[in-house]
């Protein structure tokens, strides 16, 4: 099982072929892109 390169938790099979390319599930990179979007804003 592959864990989320940021939190760690364990990700379903169908997370890890999404995350492939960075290794995190889908709630980190939901944070991160957040993150990204309010940091264009300032």
């Amino acid at each position: 099982m592959s864990k989320c390169k940021d939190c760690g938790k364990e990700m379903n099979p169908v997370q890890v072929i999404l995350s492939s390319t960075h290794g995190v599930c889908g709630d980190c990179t939901r944070r991160k892109h957040k993150l990204v979007i309010m940091g264009k804003m300032f």
